[in-house]
């Protein structure tokens, strides 16, 4: 039996056959699986570790796939034994868009999603699922996802209960950021302490700042060297001038410390001008971070917070925060 269900309130797309196909291949194909989106926050539905009526799936990625065991709850039975059909599809959606954004690198919608329940799937028994992109168009990505149950003590090579596929739309960064902003949902107010902030914090700088960069502000260029205490890639290194903001995830310590000697060396002759070669370097969460960006807390109650520290001229922090137009999504 195969269930087709659509999102409404969108006429991006109409139908399936209009859109050309780019390419089958993953662009994240060099990305470390360390570096790969697992979550997306700690009250998501779907993987959300702060959610305790959630379906708290663990994924994990094995090569180009998105694969992990996930065993259905008692709380998800329908029929006597059985997993309901409803936790199927919304596991199959958690998984898919996941993959999806990771594909796009940033955040995705559902459009359109197949289900196809091949054989019940029962309760408390482990079920594999695999998941990996199928297409790459224009402005969609298709994505499959597969279920199978642990085979059994005697050998018996299992197959699989249900088979999804789903197309999933890349959705504009500002629309997104406002929708969170509207409902006081930022990441500055989440707790990421029962989850992982790496998949929001690697969509803002891999083009989010960009976004909202505003060169006028600056009096000058600035070099500011970040550490995440709680997301991977943990080292960055961001460089604004009168034309345009730059983001480079760095390797540790090492590259840290020789890119930003490399930035920091103005009169040319080797070594960096400013402590550690920036004109400052911030430690700390996520959320203390995006507090600080935002303007949503000055530097001098950040620093009152275990592990948050500041290298070279906090001023620059302020600087670089005063250059970036959150204020839009107001």
């Amino acid at each position: 039996m195969t269930v087709t269900t659509e999102t409404t309130g969108t006429t991006t797309e109409t139908t399936e056959t209009t859109e050309t196909t780019e390419t089958t291949a993953s662009t994240s194909a060099a990305v470390d699986p360390a570096d790969r989106i697992t979550a997306h926050h700690p009250t998501c539905f779907g993987c959300g570790g702060g959610n305790e009526r959630g379906l708290a799936i663990r994924p994990a990625w094995k090569g180009e796939e998105m694969r992990f065991e996930h065993t259905p709850p008692p709380t998800a039975e329908g029929g006597p034994g059985i997993t309901h059909g409803g936790y199927m599809s919304a596991l199959a959606d958690e998984v898919m868009s996941m993959v999806a954004a990771e594909q796009v690198g940033g955040p995705v919608m559902t459009r359109r999603m197949q289900a196809d329940y091949q054989a019940p799937a029962l309760v408390g028994i482990p079920l594999t699922v695999r998941s990996w992109v199928d297409e790459v168009r224009r402005r969609s990505v298709v994505v499959r996802l597969e279920v199978t149950p642990r085979s059994s003590e005697q050998g018996d090579v299992a197959q699989p209960c249900f088979e999804a596929r789903g197309v999933f739309l890349e959705v504009p960064r500002e629309l997104w950021v406002k929708a969170m902003e509207a409902r006081k949902r930022g990441p500055d107010t989440i707790d990421w302490s029962k989850g992982d902030p790496s998949a929001f914090m690697r969509w803002q700088m891999n083009g989010g700042l960009q976004e909202i960069f505003q060169p006028g502000r600056l009096t000058a260029p600035l070099r500011v060297a970040v550490r995440f205490a709680d997301a991977r890639p943990a080292d960055w290194l961001v460089e604004a001038d009168d034309r345009e903001l730059r983001t480079t995830p760095l390797n540790g310590d090492k590259e840290s410390d020789k890119a930003g000697d490399k930035a920091g060396d103005k009169d040319g002759d080797g070594t960096g001008d400013q402590p550690g070669g920036w004109d400052a370097r911030f430690h700390g969460t996520f959320q203390q971070w995006q507090r600080l960006i935002r303007g949503k807390a000055p530097l001098a109650e950040l620093l009152t917070r275990p592990g948050t520290r500041v290298e070279g001229r906090p001023e620059a922090l302020t600087e670089l925060a005063v250059a970036l137009d959150y204020r839009r999504f107001a």
